[in-house]
């Protein structure tokens, strides 16, 4: 398996020339998956890829949001970033973009209340609606900065620290 980098919005001009995409340079043969750490594509169905470790992503959000100095100074770039990427112009949320290919997204999904659920797939089906039309949602139903709030990672955190309890539970031996 080739593990390809690509960062590219629906919102490019249309006369830039399509990517060639180039295996990375650090590609995996193993499978994607969270507990070996090797890249997963974190997607939207807007266009927009991006590679990240799933498990060195939640540490490096936890390492910077434990250190106050370190968030202050990253939260105006980060904000910048998510103006950039174009989601929120789809009606989409942060959260909307994690790829549900993953064993703990797929819990954390079922775990949902209905009605977070079925806004979710409402802002997917509304997106994929502007994408195959080559439009963008009017500014009043745009996700405003305050409105995109994290609604899964709470539940994929609490899902990845069940799960590291249970391997320190069965990996525990009885003294005899």
């Amino acid at each position: 398996m080739t593990t390809f980098t690509v960062i590219r919005s629906v919102f490019s001009h249309p006369s830039t020339p399509p990517l060639k995409l180039e295996p990375s340079p650090s590609a995996s043969h193993r499978p994607p998956s969270p507990h070996n750490n090797t890249p997963l594509f974190f997607s939207s169905l807007l266009g927009l890829q991006i590679q990240m470790g799933f498990t060195s992503g939640l540490a490096l959000r936890r390492a910077i949001v434990a250190r106050p100095w370190l968030h202050k100074m990253m939260a105006p770039i980060a904000e910048k970033y998510n103006d950039l990427a174009g989601y929120r112009k789809l009606g989409l949320v942060r959260d909307d973009l994690i790829a549900d290919e993953n064993e703990v997204v797929q819990e954390a999904l079922k775990r949902l209340p209905p009605k977070v659920a079925y806004d979710r797939v409402y802002r997917l089906r509304r997106a994929v609606q502007c994408s195959l039309a080559h439009t963008i949602l009017p500014k009043e139903e745009q996700t405003k900065s305050e409105g995109d709030i994290s609604y899964l990672m709470p539940y994929i955190e609490e899902i990845e620290r069940e799960r590291k309890e249970k391997e320190e539970l069965d990996s525990l031996t009885r003294a005899r």
